[in-house]
């Protein structure tokens, strides 16, 4: 093979979100696939990647736990869910990952001016947020082709309409895979949902005689007003006697008002779009309930912000970009905007992009 740094991250990337993260290597000294024999920024993307795959072992340990008990694979293609939709046979390196994840690996190198790629998607029906910034599209009601674009350090992946992921919280210079005392869970709107956390020992088979904990998960949506529960079930000894929860609320805008069954601390990252609760309570089998009122997603109404930001890396003509902001600062409706950047002969690198973040 070859070395090539795009690449590396991106095989990384393909297996973060896959049943098992394979990194291969051989007896050659130019194989090695260790972060620090990468230079910056890879390596520390590598290590960002490595990390994101620690976190997520709980949602991966619930879905192989699936795989067992119900038969159903940790990964499957699109068309497997919507066999009468055309359209899902013709991307055909889109996957889910698990219940909550769909994924579309970027497999081609970075665009040189933009530093992103892009890749053709199928997006099913409904309400999907991206995964790392929070962005929200539709589907529509037979689901809708479009490109994705993403930069050398995300890929191409959407949570379904009320999706949650569970994860554990990061623990500088600890690698163990325990259950965690503390539970990061990832909620995306669009719609209610049920997911169910499954935690045993790890290991032997006393899950089989109810030496195990089944966490229900309940998001019951409106566009105004959301509920959240968390019900624990089961044998609290297989988790340790205290458990804090933080809950990321992503792709939802800083709400009105958030009431919870316990104290918490809010937070809000306009970045990611992502509003954290901080619950206060350590009581590891307790029950929680936490409401959001008030508009609940955003309209894209940041878009003129996000496009200077992504202009302002772009590397090109300064003359081009100023045109593009024109459009958007004077176009009073999408169709407006969309109808500017179509008059002007911008790189099919930079239309795709800016398409994608406009028409959702």
């Amino acid at each position: 093979g070859i070395k090539d740094n795009q690449l590396y991250i991106r095989w990384l990337q393909l297996g973060a979100f896959s049943p098992v993260n394979w990194l291969h290597s051989n007896s050659n000294p130019f194989c090695g696939k260790e972060p620090w024999r990468y230079p910056r920024p890879y390596d520390e993307m590598a290590a960002d990647i490595l990390r994101l795959r620690h976190r997520m072992l709980p949602y991966i340990y619930t879905m192989n736990y699936q795989c067992h008990h119900d038969l159903v694979p940790v990964v499957v293609p699109v068309y497997y869910h919507y066999p009468m939709e055309p359209d899902s046979y013709r991307c055909r390196n889109e996957y889910f990952f698990g219940t909550e994840l769909l994924v579309q690996p970027m497999v081609h190198p970075t665009d040189r001016e933009t530093g992103y790629t892009s890749e053709y998607t199928w997006i099913p029906e409904g309400c999907w947020t991206d995964f790392y910034d929070g962005a929200v599209y539709q589907g529509g009601a037979h689901g809708i082709c479009k490109v994705l674009s993403r930069p050398i350090d995300r890929q191409g992946i959407l949570a379904k309409a009320g999706a949650v992921v569970p994860m554990a919280a990061r623990q500088a210079g600890d690698n163990r895979i325990a259950n965690p005392e503390t539970l990061e869970v990832y909620v995306f709107p669009g719609g209610d949902n049920h997911y169910e956390l499954f935690e045993d020992e790890g290991e032997g088979f006393a899950y089989e005689e109810g030496v195990c904990l089944r966490t229900a998960m309940d998001l019951s949506w409106s566009p105004d007003h959301a509920v959240f529960t968390i019900k624990p079930q089961g044998d609290l000894s297989v988790i340790p006697a205290t458990r804090r929860y933080v809950l990321h609320f992503r792709g939802f805008r800083d709400v009105e008002t958030v009431t919870a069954s316990e104290g918490f601390t809010r937070q809000y990252d306009k970045d990611t779009r992502t509003l954290t609760l901080t619950l206060e309570g350590e009581q590891a089998g307790r029950e929680l309930r936490v409401e959001l009122g008030g508009s609940l997603t955003g309209d894209n109404q940041d878009l003129t912000e996000r496009v200077f930001a992504f202009l302002d890396r772009v590397q090109g003509s300064v003359v081009l970009k100023n045109d593009v902001m024109t459009c958007f600062r004077n176009g009073a409706s999408t169709e407006e905007i969309v109808s500017g950047l179509m008059g002007l002969e911008l790189p099919e690198s930079w239309r795709n992009v800016l398409m994608e973040m406009t028409v959702r």
